[in-house]
């Protein structure tokens, strides 16, 4: 599942990320209301461009609901450090919008989601 909010970019990465794994999309602010039981993504994969301020808010409420979800960031950070402080923050994994297929495939190998 991708989240973000509702807009062409996203759906983009939709298209291209279904290209890999199935996934669907759901908007950031749903995303706080959490999941039923038998929808709960394995993997959650969070454009940052988008949530914004409530980013920490977010992965918090994941964190303790669902500690079994994969929590991947996508941004356009290239610099190692920006990298670190968000797997810092909780993220199991980082790819860059730029490289999102390549990337994307190797951390759902290496996550063994595919």
């Amino acid at each position: 599942m991708l989240i973000g909010r509702e807009n062409s970019i996203n759906q983009k990465l939709v298209d291209k990320i279904s290209e890999i794994i199935p996934i669907v999309f759901k908007n950031y602010e749903a995303v706080l209301e959490g999941f039923e039981d038998r929808l709960i993504p394995r993997v959650l994969i969070v454009n940052l461009m988008d949530v914004g301020p409530i980013e920490n808010e977010i992965i918090s409420n994941l964190k303790k609901k669902y500690p079994q979800i994969k929590l991947i960031a996508v941004h356009c950070f290239q610099a190692p450090e920006m990298i670190d402080s968000i797997i810092r923050k909780g993220y199991d994994s980082y790819v860059s919008i730029f490289d999102i297929s390549n990337e994307l495939s190797n951390m759902l190998r290496e996550q063994e989601v595919i």
